[in-house]
């Protein structure tokens, strides 16, 4: 039980409360008019409303404005301003080749390989060598065996092979000039695509002479 006016001090004499709304000083009010004025809680609950008004203010300021670290930010949402950067690694495979520069001065990538190693291939099992080299582009090495001015060839044997077999380089009318100047176990190296095997020699098609 409450003392009189909730722990307030009592009422100066002859003090007088100012006018009162209608009702106002129903018993269910008590004895807090004497001393307040105004019904109890209407004050209370305006200043809740009020503070919570304020912190709604704030929040939703803070929240539209956010906090930039890095980026951008809408209503607390980070929106990235950023991507990240991307790179290109160029890899190497570690597969045999050789960069090699063909008379004209353009460099190619291709498979290194001698008469020799080209002719024992075949010579021990036609298929398998087929498989892997015929449709190849390979630059082959060897000695000038013959020369075909009128096709544009040059054939092509090894130092341990050249009794059982040899490389016949087909080339194009732009080499004419290189063919006729070649000389006889002139050592060469040529790049062109692996054709046919047939009769102990191996064609290699659309060549090119390499420095």
């Amino acid at each position: 039980q409450q003392s009189q006016g909730w722990g307030q001090p009592p009422p100066p004499p002859g003090w007088i409360p100012p006018q009162q709304p209608p009702n106002w000083g129903g018993p269910q009010y008590g004895q807090q008019q004497r001393f307040y004025g105004r019904p109890p809680g209407k004050g209370s609950s305006s200043n809740l409303i009020l503070i919570l008004s304020v912190v709604l203010v704030i929040i939703l300021a803070v929240g539209g404005v956010g906090i930039a670290t890095k980026g951008t930010f809408k209503f607390g949402s980070k929106t990235s301003d950023s991507s990240p950067s991307s790179s290109t690694t160029t890899s190497q495979n570690g597969s045999s080749s050789s960069e090699t520069t063909t008379s004209s001065g353009s460099t190619s990538t291709s498979t290194p390989v001698t008469v020799d190693e080209l002719i024992t291939a075949y010579s021990t099992d036609a298929e398998a060598a087929g498989a892997t080299y015929k449709g190849k582009t390979i630059t082959v090495s060897g000695k000038v065996a013959g020369v075909n001015a009128t096709d544009f060839s040059v054939t092509l044997v090894g130092d341990s092979t050249a009794d059982s077999g040899d490389v016949t380089c087909v080339f194009g009318s732009t080499d004419s000039s290189t063919i006729s100047n070649l000389e006889l176990d002139q050592a060469i190296k040529a790049k062109g695509t692996v054709g046919d095997f047939a009769g102990g020699s191996v064609e290699l098609t659309n060549c090119s002479f390499v420095n």
